[in-house]
């Protein structure tokens, strides 16, 4: 998906010559949309906008639709398993996919290689060097991704406009119930990401937490003034199967992170 965007954008690039001249010939206003600078930070932020529209836009409506087809005898216990399924693949897309991709986990072949090959570097053991194979560049990607959530989503929740266009059309007064499935579901992917990867890249903290605020004072401010129904988790339906897989993100995220710590120190005493 991101590599068809990028192609999208060298496209526009290419014809943004012609599109100065047709707002000069048709508005008589002078542009200048053909730097190379701004392109290139459009390029940039491409991939993380095209995974936060795809956790946003596209991941909810298929997990919702396969949560109905299940027939739950209560609506409580569909959203649980909205909840589980959402926090499931946003993890996946958050997480393993840029870990696993060109700049992840593909990028410890070289290391290895030189290893098996008894090309050891001098300077740092070889575990240092599969690290920073693996985290350079999805680090980056990470923090990009942890403050386009922050603001993008942020955003969104705060003009409601999917909402807005829906009740015009269809003539509904009452607003439509806040989805904390699906919400308890992304704060608890952002935090999944912000703890672990934070451990191996301390900006991403800072940019979880400027989430987290946000996202507090959004919610807050939808709830108050209701933009959005309270629904049936006024009653703290969730409470627990949030603290379950919080706990279970804490969990996994430790025993990762010792035995990284173990194997590193193995290397060290050796």
């Amino acid at each position: 998906v991101t590599s068809e965007l990028n192609l999208v954008v060298q496209l526009a690039q290419a014809h943004a010559k012609e599109f100065e001249e047709w707002v000069l010939k048709h508005f008589h206003v002078e542009i200048n949309v053909g730097k190379a600078q701004y392109w290139s930070a459009l390029t940039d932020q491409v991939p993380t906008m095209a995974l936060v529209l795809i956790n946003s836009v596209v991941l909810p409506p298929i997990i919702g639709v396969v949560t109905q087809l299940d027939r739950k005898e209560l609506r409580s216990s569909e959203e649980k398993a909205n909840l589980q399924l959402n926090y499931f693949f946003l993890v996946v897309n958050q997480i393993f996919i840029p870990l696993l991709g060109l700049s992840g986990f593909p990028a410890l072949l070289p290391v290895l290689e030189q290893e098996l090959l008894g090309e050891k570097q001098a300077s740092f053991s070889w575990l240092e060097a599969c690290l920073a194979a693996v985290f350079s560049s999805p680090a980056a990607f990470s923090i990009k991704y942890c403050l386009n959530c922050a603001f993008l989503t942020s955003t969104n929740s705060l003009l409601a406009l999917p909402q807005l266009i829906v009740r015009r059309i269809m003539f509904q007064p009452e607003p439509f119930p806040f989805a904390f499935g699906y919400w308890y579901a992304f704060s608890l992917g952002v935090f999944a990401l912000g703890f672990g990867m934070g451990i191996y890249v301390p900006s991403l903290l800072p940019c979880t937490a400027i989430f987290f605020a946000m996202r507090h004072f959004v919610d807050t401010y939808n709830l108050h003034n209701e933009v959005y129904s309270p629904g049936l988790e006024s009653l703290g339906s969730f409470s627990r199967g949030v603290q379950l897989l919080l706990r279970l993100t804490v969990a996994a995220w430790w025993f990762s992170i010792g035995s990284g710590v173990m194997l590193y120190s193995s290397t060290i005493f050796a």
